[in-house]
């Protein structure tokens, strides 16, 4: 998945913040984290389903650049 796309879902879900928008990332139909606006913090956050790890972006390049890393 190119890093533009990536951040272009990112940018959805921050815009639509209070609508509560979780987008899960898998590879070979495993979850490899799920995206959320962390609306009471206003933070993008990402979790890592296998470990419930959570990690919160102010900006929507940093987390993107984690997500490409991870999903590969």
């Amino acid at each position: 998945m190119s890093f533009n796309h990536i951040k272009d879902t990112l940018e959805t879900i921050c815009f639509f913040k209070s609508v509560n928008i979780t987008h899960t990332f898998s590879k070979n139909d495993e979850p490899l984290l799920h995206v959320q606006f962390a609306e009471e913090v206003q933070k993008i956050q990402i979790t890592w389903p296998q470990t419930n790890k959570k990690e919160l972006y102010n900006d929507v390049d940093k987390a993107a650049e984690v997500i490409q890393e991870f999903v590969g």
